[in-house]
């Protein structure tokens, strides 16, 4: 029931009320009541906000101010009343509009059919006006034929008089003349008066033209540019054309035609302009073009003598803060290519990076000498690119990087400069000039310091954590992967020479890598270099993350941990060199982490199938000693990493140590009292016991052997 319908029947009910002498009302009364009152009791009334005035609400005020609009854009047609006669639409067909150029061919059908009509005599004017329409042939088809491509354009005369004249006229005036007519094709092509199908036979003859003139000339350049160009920026800017309209053909070839240009700026952005406009046409076809011109870019950046300047390479920090004119020819034609590159699919882009990278090492293996350039511009063009992930960029400068006889690895500044771009295009940084300045600020321009002074940046800008330790991560890798993550540890070494190297950067650095020896490297570099008298030590919980490779690497003495931890040994030895003694040196937060670590220790160390079972007896008592002084109490997990080693000689099958027996059942009555070093006491001596027995009986049999 309606809320309406449920509000009348509770006030019907009330208003009939029935007495002792009053007469019963049957249902079909009530009922009929009900629908009465119901009636009467409608609010017919409409709310002030559905009518037309200044309290209507805002919605239908708009909707009916749009309606208003509406019908004035599009008035309706006439009423019938307006007409003269009945409309009969029942013969009436709809018709799809014409194309201009339909259009066009009729108006000229319809001017000549005129032209002859006013020809002819007038009685026989009479006569033809007499036929009817549909019998009369078209006149037209009498005076001329279909009109091709040549009739349609309409730089046909100008067409015809440069493809006349492309032999007899001089070299300035035939260039002029070719300016002229590209600026009127592209013209043409603009306003769709060329169909696609055309303009690559109108195209093909006059490149035809242009090589019959211009066949290894200096000065023909100018004239193949402008016709590129024309025919590019035509179809770019064109409303009428879009570049799906052509086959990949025709792109193809227009790509094979300019890989014979030089590359300077303009063929280099006018690469990218193709590229850009065919970004939703199938490029299956396609890639024998975009090799040929990077083949043809290829050869210009190997064509140098002289190796990048340092100066010259620094600037390409500036390629996304700054104007593009300030870089060298070379870095603006790298930004152009990866623009233009940008522009190809995921699907596509490996087989081209293969195809790519197969070039530039055909031309390194020419000559190795001038690979420093094209190594480093190809690079610059991949960090770049967007779609260019790390991984993909740190394998091609990886195959780049080895072995060419003459060929110098990578400056430092060139490796910043890598890195720099490709956060930038991948979207890491938030503020690119920033970081930069930094750069700039900390490097001094110098190749020693260039690693060093990027991780300061890094350290120092305004990324948040995360973000600056995949940075870290990043650079790690890159350095990993050239074989060369000791210049890091070099560039260090030469900014402090200069500058404060903060604790923290240096503890970031051993966070984000993975490698052991650069960990153990920087905490040596700051604990006997950069630390200062009463500084704070360095963290043992990036020791910890190396623990297990320190000690599993037998290319290390077994006492680096503890030099990496900095604990000494225990028993005189801080007191003698002047540093407080070890119980209070390993207190508060870093006392509390060594001692876990040290715990951790123990059981590596019992592990560790390479330590001999003295060292390994040395390492684990080392660790108990200093748990005792730190802690005060050895940790059940140490006690067991303490018996597996004195009881390896058992497990052997040989009587042991007994003063190795003996010390670690001197521990355990130290820390969990006589009862349980008495029960260790009598294991160990049962066990000793039973392989005494054994001895004996395979001495026995070994006598009775002897005997036989």
């Amino acid at each position: 029931m309606t809320p309406h319908a449920s509000h009348c029947c509770r006030t019907l009910q009330r208003q009939i009320s029935s007495t002792r002498d009053s007469l019963w009302i049957s249902d079909s009364l009530l009922a009929a009541a009900f629908d009465r009152y119901c009636l009467v009791s409608r609010n017919w009334n409409r709310a002030v906000s559905y009518v037309p005035g200044p309290l209507e609400s805002r919605r239908r005020l708009g909707k009916r101010q749009l309606g208003d609009l509406t019908s004035l854009q599009h008035s309706s047609a006439p009423p019938a009343w307006a007409f003269s006669a009945p409309i009969d639409l029942s013969q009436w067909q709809w018709e799809a509009p014409q194309s201009p150029l339909a259009l066009q061919k009729n108006r000229e059908t319809r001017e000549d059919v005129l032209a002859l009509s006013s020809a002819l005599p007038r009685w026989l004017r009479a006569l033809a006006t007499d036929v009817p329409s549909e019998q009369t042939p078209p006149l037209t088809d009498l005076v001329r034929p279909e009109p091709s491509w040549r009739d349609r354009i309409s730089f046909r005369p100008d067409l015809d008089s440069f493809l006349f004249s492309v032999d007899n006229t001089p070299v300035d005036l035939l260039l002029s003349n070719t300016q002229n007519l590209c600026f009127k094709l592209q013209q043409s092509i603009f306003l769709g008066e060329i169909l696609p199908s055309d303009i690559q036979s109108i195209s093909a003859e006059i490149w035809d033209a242009l090589d019959s003139r211009f066949a290894n000339h200096v000065d023909g350049r100018t004239a193949y540019f402008a016709l590129y160009s024309a025919i590019v920026t035509g179809i770019n800017t064109s409303s009428v054309l879009r570049p799906q309209s052509f086959k990949f053909t025709f792109w193809n070839t227009l790509l094979l035609r300019v890989s014979n240009l030089p590359p300077d700026d303009g063929v280099c952005e006018l690469f990218s302009q193709i590229m850009s406009a065919t970004r939703h046409v199938s490029r299956a076809g396609m890639d024998e073009g975009i090799l040929a011109v990077l083949s043809s870019v290829f050869s210009h950046w190997g064509s140098h003598d002289a190796v990048v300047d340092t100066a010259e390479v620094s600037r390409l920090l500036d390629t996304l803060a700054s104007a593009s004119t300030i870089l060298s020819a070379d870095l603006r034609h790298a930004q152009m290519i990866s623009k233009a590159l940008s522009t190809v699919g995921p699907g596509k882009f490996g087989r081209l990076l293969h195809a790519a990278n197969r070039l530039v090492l055909e031309r390194a293996c020419v000559s190795a000498t001038r690979l420093c350039e094209l190594r480093y511009n190809w690079l610059s063009v991949l960090a770049q690119i967007p779609l260019v992930k790390q991984e993909t960029l740190f394998k091609t400068a990886e195959i780049l990087a080895p072995g060419f006889v003459g060929a110098e690895p990578l400056s430092g500044t060139e490796l910043c400069s890598l890195m720099m771009s490709q956060w930038t295009s991948r979207g890491y940084l938030r503020s690119q000039d920033s970081l930069r300045r930094k750069f700039e600020e900390y490097s001094l321009g110098c190749n020693d310091m260039a690693i060093a002074a990027l991780a300061l940046a890094i350290c120092r800008s305004s990324a948040s954590r995360e973000h600056r330790k995949a940075m870290y991560t990043s650079l790690w890798q890159l350095l990993a992967r050239l074989d060369r993550s000791y210049d890091m540890i070099k560039s260090l070494r030469a900014l402090s020479r200069t500058r404060q190297v903060p604790r923290y950067l240096l503890q970031a650095l051993s966070a984000a890598s993975c490698d052991h020896h650069v960990a153990l490297h920087l905490q040596m570099l700051y604990s006997r270099q950069l630390r200062r008298n009463g500084g704070p030590d360095w963290d043992p919980v990036l020791v910890g993350r190396h623990m297990d490779k320190i000690v599993s690497d037998p290319s290390l003495p077994s006492g680096t941990v503890w030099t990496a931890l900095g604990i000494n040994r225990p028993g005189g030895e801080d007191e003698a060199r002047g540093n407080p003694p070890t119980k209070l040196r390993h207190r508060g937060a870093y006392g509390t982490r060594r001692a876990a670590i040290v715990q951790r220790l123990a059981t590596v160390l019992s592990d560790a199938p390479h330590l001999r079972n003295r060292v390994a007896f040395r390492q684990v008592s080392q660790c108990v000693r200093f748990l005792e002084q730190a802690t005060g109490k050895v940790p059940v997990p140490t006690i067991r990493a303490l018996y597996r080693v004195v009881s390896r000689d058992l497990v052997e099958m040989r009587p042991g140590r007994t003063t190795r027996l003996r010390w670690f059942l001197n521990v355990v009555e130290r820390n969990y009292g006589m009862e349980v070093a008495r029960r260790c006491r009598h294991e160990l001596k049962g066990w000793r016991h039973k392989l005494r027995r054994l001895w004996v009986w395979r001495g026995g049999e070994r006598g009775s052997e002897q005997q036989q």
